[in-house]
């Protein structure tokens, strides 16, 4: 509480504005603190030497988050603490505990982390390689010191680009979202995209503090040319102890998309970067004792990322209860034809998937006559993107029977 014009500051007063800046200080940003707890709080009177190390605390905290000392009076031996110099300091005190994650970016160092390239060859015109996926793990000393690091102000940041292309459209499309999205950066409480960015994609509201085992979406951005949709890139995070893991998806995955016949790979050299941007000191708070080594740096190629749902699979418990024969179309030979009846266990049914084998085009219906065979390209809708199936089915099933070709789901008999 403040406390009157006139009116007697206890120790007990002392002591609840030195708990308030001792966590900002040292539980927050892990830093010294210069001042302590006043001892028998009722009768022991506060010498000018614990009010200007008070002073000095609450100033170094707030001008870590301001760029700015305030407007304290300092004490001394010869200047009496009035009971309005003792409520400036107790306001200043619990401003900088409310807005402990405040930073003054003037304040900033920054460092690259690491990176990696993946050179062209990939994509989904190459079996079991739609998917480049960086795995970046940060490892702090342990979890404390990780909230040091990200409490203070500190952020992991990620770009992309891509780099000598074959000047394909589709290099063309990946280079374009990869550079238009700017600069992620991983923070306290969120993701944030900064400025700069021409075309930002999604940051989610997933920081430091929301980490959990589990993978989280923290930042996606699509492909901003509609002919290689659901191509995508995305992060995601999980935390064991001290060490987060960020998976870092570039998903190729327009030959899957209904609308559009496989497509080319990509050709050029994909390259993914992090830097560390963190609290120098030059306001008295410093995590440089805190920043995170590199663990795992590597990127792998497989079908799908990490958020994604195979689109190929059967799920949940669903089976192919009949068969019949597969069947080429008169005049396209390339058109073929997959007749089944397939249910799963909330009840959906789907009774035929066609497969433009050579051209990669996949249909879903579930009334298709085969009599009516010419028109399937005008007839289906999407049934896969980024974030899951598009139609009211929980997933869908691509039967293949062009032998080489691969294969997802079940067994053809």
């Amino acid at each position: 509480m403040s406390v009157s014009a006139g009116g007697v500051i206890y120790g007990s007063d002392y002591n609840g504005v030195q708990t308030a800046i001792s966590t900002v200080l040292s539980t927050y940003y892990g830093q010294s603190v210069a001042s302590s707890q006043i001892t028998n709080p009722t009768t022991t009177k506060i010498t000018a030497a614990q009010w200007q190390a008070l002073y000095t605390d609450l100033l170094t905290a707030y001008n870590h988050q301001n760029g700015t000392n305030g407007s304290l009076t300092y004490p001394t031996t010869s200047k009496t603490v009035l009971a309005s110099d003792f409520n400036a300091y107790q306001a200043m005190g619990n401003n900088c505990l409310t807005n402990y994650t405040n930073f003054y970016s003037g304040y900033s160092a920054s460092a690259a982390f690491c990176s990696r390239t993946q050179s062209g060859g990939w994509g989904v015109n190459t079996a079991g390689n739609a998917t480049a996926t960086h795995t970046v793990t940060a490892v702090f000393a342990n979890a404390t010191y990780a909230g040091y690091y990200f409490n203070s102000g500190g952020q992991i940041r990620f770009s992309a680009g891509l780099s000598s292309s074959n000047g394909s459209a589709k290099d063309t499309s990946w280079a374009s979202m990869l550079s238009h999205m700017g600069t992620i950066a991983f923070g306290v409480n969120a993701t944030t995209t900064l400025s700069g960015a021409t075309t930002p994609g999604t940051a989610y509201s997933v920081g430091w503090n929301q980490l959990t085992g589990s993978p989280q979406l923290i930042y996606s951005k699509g492909t901003e040319n509609s002919t290689y949709s659901p191509n995508n890139y995305s992060i995601y995070a999980s935390v064991s102890g001290g060490t987060i893991t960020f998976t870092i998806d570039f998903e190729d995955l327009s030959g899957y998309a209904t609308y559009y016949t496989q497509d080319e790979s990509i050709g050029g050299t994909v390259t993914s970067s992090l830097s560390l941007y963190y609290a120098a000191g030059a306001g008295q708070v410093s995590a440089t004792g805190y920043l995170p080594t590199v663990g795992t740096n590597a990127f792998s190629l497989g079908d799908f990322g990490t958020g994604a749902s195979n689109p190929n699979s059967v799920s949940p418990s669903a089976s192919v209860v009949n068969w019949m024969s597969t069947l080429a179309v008169s005049g396209n030979p390339s058109l073929w034809i997959i007749q089944a009846t397939v249910v799963n266990d909330n009840g959906n049914i789907w009774n035929f998937i066609i497969k433009d084998v050579y051209g990669g085009v996949v249909y879903n219906s579930s009334g298709y006559s085969t009599s009516n065979s010419q028109s399937v390209s005008a007839n289906f809708s999407v049934y896969y993107n980024q974030q899951g199936v598009t139609t009211p089915y929980t997933t869908q099933i691509i039967l293949n029977s062009q032998p080489g070709v691969p294969f997802y789901g079940p067994t053809i008999p």
